[in-house]
């Protein structure tokens, strides 16, 4: 686990690594399925998912939709502006500032 900063949420956030993504992509499963064919609430289904980024992380999410995008591997790295990281690895442009992505010089 790493703290970084992420566009969608605009604050600097706890993103989890390979293994706890598996961890977490494996629970989200679980939970889509006790949602939609157990007839789970939404809010009830996914509590395991929160409960394990909790544990994780030691940070409190309230969303479940959210916690698949806080992963390290999915982010870019930082821009040369404003230091944040761009939204994917291959993005050319910095959501946060603006800043097209230098190209990589041969």
């Amino acid at each position: 686990m790493e703290e970084h900063y992420c566009w969608r949420c605009r604050e600097v956030v706890p993103m989890v690594d390979e293994t706890e993504y598996e961890e977490l992509h494996r629970l989200f499963d679980e939970c889509t399925h006790s949602v939609k064919e157990g007839g789970l609430d939404p809010d009830e289904g996914f509590k395991p998912l929160r409960e394990a980024y909790s544990r994780l992380t030691g940070a409190k999410e309230t969303h479940h939709d959210h916690l698949l995008e806080h992963r390290i591997t999915a982010i870019g790295p930082p821009c040369t502006a404003c230091g944040k990281p761009l939204r994917t690895p291959e993005a050319k442009l910095c959501a946060a500032c603006g800043q097209f992505r230098l190209a990589a010089r041969r």
